[in-house]
């Protein structure tokens, strides 16, 4: 994260601006194709609410990458259990 904020302090690791460029737009494409994997793994389950959808798409929109990493340790889990807990019943 520091290589980014100060390129100029790691011209051992970042020799030129253009390598630079590529690696921050490489991340951020990377953390946008995450964003919109999530939203879509979300909004997969036949069984879960719409306002848990719709709160659980804004968060990973706003909060990527802190929300991203609770989503997939600990959200998911639970939502497929949701989904089969629904699913079952039915």
């Amino acid at each position: 994260m520091i290589t980014f904020m100060f390129p100029e302090k790691f011209t051992w690791l970042i020799p030129d601006m253009k390598i630079y460029y590529i690696l921050s737009l490489t991340i951020k494409a990377l953390l946008i194709i995450q964003t919109v994997i999530l939203i879509v793994r979300v909004w997969s389950y036949k069984n879960v609410s719409k306002s848990i959808k719709t709160n659980w798409t804004w968060l990973l929109i706003l909060f990527g990458i802190i929300t991203s990493l609770i989503y997939i340790w600990k959200k998911d889990n639970e939502l497929i259990e949701i989904n089969n807990t629904v699913h079952n019943n039915s």
